[in-house]
C-alpha cells in the first residue's frame, strides 16, 4: 500500500471551495486547515496538541478571504512555533485577540441595541477592519492600525459608516480598558478631519449591489421620519424629488389607488399617472397619520410648506450612499431593462420621460397602466429582497444572469 503524498493547498483551490452539505475541511499541512461551512464561510484553523493537556486542540486564524492563505500560513508558523517550545498558544492569545475582545464587547453592548442597528455594526466590523486588526493583540493596536482599519469606508465614501464603525471601535476600547486588556486607545486619536470628505458627483447612480446600504439609511434614527419615508418613496415611485417633495393630498385617488402629478409640476409639462402598490400606501398612510392636518404629504417641520428638495439627497450622501436621489432613477431604468421583463416604452413611460410621437405618448398614458403598475410591483418587491449585503448580491447576480 502506498501512502498519498500530501500537497500543499494553493489560492485558487481556497477561493474557488464551494459548501457541501456537511461541514469540511481542507488542509494544507503541519495542522493548517480551512474548515468550510454549510453557510460557505471559510475559516482558518489550527489543530495541534495542546502542550498543557495533552489533547487535540484547535485554534481559530481567522475567516478567508480576510485572512489570506499566506498570511495564515505566516500566523500558522508563529503559533506551531509556539507549540515546539511547549507553549500553549490558545493561553497565550486567546485573552487579547482583537477578534475575541470585539465578540465579547458586541455580546454585551448589543443588547441595548436593536438586532438590525447591532449587525449593522458588526458586519461593518468583521467586514472591513478584521484584515487590519483581526490578527493583532488589542493591546498592540496603535493609531496607524485604525486608521487603515477605518480606509475601505473612505475609499468607497461611506462617510457616515466610517464615523459610525469609529463610534463603535472607541466604545469597544474603553470596554478593553475598563478590563484591564490595554491601556491606550488609539481611537481617541483620530478626529473626523483625519479622513477625506466625499463629494459624489451630479447624477451618480447607486451601485445596484449597495442597494441594501438605502434599507440602512431607513433604519437609522440620525434622520427625522420624514426625510426617510420621502427618500424611501422617491425610491418606490421612481419619481425625481421635487415631484414627491411637492406631492400634496389632493393629487392622489385613493378609490383607484392612483397618484396623478399635474402637468405644470412635471419636467415634460404633462401629466403623469402613477399607480399605487401596498408599499407606496404604506408609506402615505403613515405621513398622514403622522401629519393629518398637512395639504403636503411630506411637510417642513412647521407644516406650512413642503420637505425641502434638498433634504432628501443630503441625508442620503451625510449617511454615507454613494448616489444621488436622481441616481435613483437610472438605478432603477438600469435594472428593469436588465430584467428583460418589461416593454422599453413600459420603463420610460414609467420613469415619465418624453416620447416625441405624440400619438403613442397619449397611448402609453392611457394603456400602459396596468403593464406599469405590474413593473412598479416586480421593482419594489425587487428591493425588498435586497435588505441584505448577502441577498443583494444575490438578486442582482440572478439579473445579471439573464443576460448570458
Amino acid at each position: 500500500m502506498t501512502s498519498r503524498k500530501h500537497t500543499s493547498l494553493t489560492h485558487i483551490e481556497v477561493k474557488e471551495a464551494k459548501p457541501k452539505s456537511k461541514l469540511y475541511r481542507l488542509f494544507d499541512g503541519n495542522g493548517l486547515c480551512l474548515k468550510i461551512l454549510t453557510s460557505g464561510k471559510k475559516i482558518w484553523e489550527y489543530r495541534f496538541k495542546n502542550p498543557e493537556t495533552k489533547k487535540e486542540d484547535t485554534l481559530v486564524l481567522g475567516d478567508f478571504p480576510t485572512i489570506s492563505l499566506s498570511e495564515a500560513r505566516s500566523i500558522h508558523q508563529k503559533h506551531r512555533l509556539e507549540v515546539l517550545k511547549g507553549i500553549n498558544p490558545k493561553r497565550n492569545n486567546d485573552s487579547l485577540a482583537f477578534p475575541l475582545i470585539f465578540e465579547s464587547w458586541w455580546k454585551i453592548w448589543s443588547q441595548t441595541k436593536s438586532d438590525k442597528y447591532a449587525k449593522q455594526l458588526y458586519n461593518a466590523i468583521n467586514n472591513n477592519c478584521m484584515k487590519a486588526l483581526g490578527h493583532l493583540n488589542i493591546d498592540k493596536i496603535e493609531v496607524p492600525h485604525i486608521i487603515e482599519a477605518l480606509r475601505p469606508f473612505e475609499k468607497r465614501g461611506a462617510t457616515e459608516y466610517l464615523h459610525r464603525t469609529r463610534s463603535g471601535l472607541n466604545q469597544l476600547f474603553s470596554f478593553a480598558i475598563s478590563r484591564g486588556l490595554c491601556k491606550f486607545n488609539p481611537v481617541m486619536m483620530i478626529g473626523k478631519n483625519s479622513f477625506k470628505t466625499h463629494i459624489p458627483k451630479n447624477h451618480k447612480s447607486l451601485d445596484p449591489n449597495e442597494i441594501y446600504q438605502i434599507f440602512d439609511f431607513l433604519e437609522s434614527d440620525g434622520y427625522s421620519l420624514v426625510t426617510r419615508l420621502c427618500t424611501e418613496y422617491i425610491l418606490r415611485t421612481m419619481t425625481r424629488a421635487q415631484e414627491s417633495c411637492k406631492a400634496t393630498w389632493k393629487e392622489f385617488d385613493f378609490k383607484n389607488n392612483l397618484w396623478i402629478i399635474p402637468a405644470e409640476r412635471m419636467k415634460m409639462n404633462r401629466e403623469h399617472i402613477i399607480p399605487l402598490t401596498p408599499h407606496h400606501l404604506a408609506i402615505l398612510d403613515q405621513m398622514k397619520r403622522l401629519n393629518p392636518k398637512s395639504r403636503y404629504v411630506f411637510p417642513s417641520l412647521c407644516l406650512t410648506s413642503h420637505i425641502c428638495l434638498e433634504t432628501p439627497r443630503m441625508a442620503i450622501q451625510r449617511f454615507g450612499i454613494d448616489s444621488t436621489i436622481h441616481g435613483f432613477r437610472h438605478l432603477a431604468s438600469t435594472l428593469l431593462n436588465e430584467s428583460g421583463l418589461f416593454d422599453i416604452h413600459v420603463i420610460e413611460a414609467s420613469l415619465a420621460h418624453q416620447d416625441k410621437n405624440s400619438i403613442r405618448a397619449t397611448y402609453n398614458k392611457a394603456q400602459y397602466l396596468k403593464e406599469r403598475k405590474e413593473l412598479l410591483d416586480w421593482w419594489n418587491s425587487t428591493l425588498d429582497q435586497c435588505q441584505s449585503i448577502e441577498d443583494n448580491k444575490q438578486v442582482i447576480d440572478r439579473l445579471t444572469a439573464i443576460n448570458y
